[in-house]
């Protein structure tokens, strides 16, 4: 097995390697800066990391597999431009595991093996979609969505959010086999079936070709949300930044290292740690 393949980096993306200016909390006296890594649909410009990180980040892309693993839909993982190799991995896996891009494009056994796993367990789509539309205030409703037909979130006002109702719909998905996370301004519900640690261990599997099972490939990962809990779990060794859910619940494990540094720094200190492990 060559060097390259003895290391699978799994990262999130949002507000764990990148960030917008505001997510960044960079204090005003810091020297860092930020690189601009991705416009919105508008073409304005929408989320950074600091300009050491992408020097660490294209360096790391460089010694080992790196993938990145995010909630966003294909298309919107398709407008971040990561620096160097990062920019253009072999694979990477959106909708929290429910896409799995081989160079670029969706892999449709993946697709199969998913849908599969779904129909299997939980409530249907259908079924939460109509309950989050019942339950969406339009006072404090900006957005209402569903992902690549596997999941759905809203986009909401946080600070109008009714005390209680996060946690009314977090109980009533979990009776029908599905999670909630909260993510800055968005509420997602997404199948528990549905992971990102399963779609990594299916990348691990293919670049550890050379035993047939992936023996010898390490995982390293980091996340900052409830929907990251199990990747970080199923890693060697992980990472967590000082901000969002996990850091809220002060959750971590025996081998995830808890960061207090928040924001772009955080995602540096990450992409600093990766690259030092491998």
């Amino acid at each position: 097995m060559t060097n390259r393949q003895s290391w699978l980096v799994a990262s999130d993306l949002d507000r764990t390697l990148i960030y917008s200016r505001r997510s960044a909390e960079l204090p005003p006296d810091s020297p860092a800066s930020l690189r601009l890594v991705e416009r919105d649909t508008a073409g304005e410009p929408l989320s950074y990391l600091t300009e050491r990180a992408a020097l660490l980040l294209a360096e790391l892309a460089d010694r080992a597999v790196f993938v990145p693993v995010t909630t966003r839909t294909v298309a919107q993982y398709r407008r971040v431009r990561l620096p160097g190799a990062a920019g253009s991995p072999a694979y990477a896996i959106c909708a929290n595991g429910g896409r799995l891009l081989v160079a670029g494009e969706p892999d449709r056994d993946w697709d199969a093996v998913v849908a599969d796993r779904l129909a299997a367990s939980g409530a249907p789509l259908a079924e939460v979609v109509d309950r989050l539309a019942g339950s969406a205030d339009p006072a404090w409703t900006l957005k209402r969505r569903v992902a690549e037909e596997l999941f759905a979130y809203l986009v909401v006002d946080r600070a109008l959010l009714p005390r209680g109702w996060l946690a009314e719909l977090t109980a009533w998905c979990a009776e029908r086999g599905w999670g909630v996370s909260l993510q800055g301004r968005k509420v997602y519900a997404v199948p528990t079936a549905l992971t990102k640690s399963a779609a990594v261990a299916e990348v691990v599997r293919r670049v550890g070709a050379g035993g047939g099972d992936g023996s010898g490939v390490g995982v390293l990962a980091a996340g900052d949300s409830l929907l990251d809990a199990d990747l970080l779990l199923a890693a060697d060794l992980a990472w967590r930044p000082g901000h969002g859910e996990l850091a809220d619940q002060g959750w971590t494990a025996p081998h995830v290292t808890a960061l207090a540094r928040r924001g772009a720094l955080a995602g540096e200190e990450i992409v600093a740690a990766f690259l030092a492990r491998v």
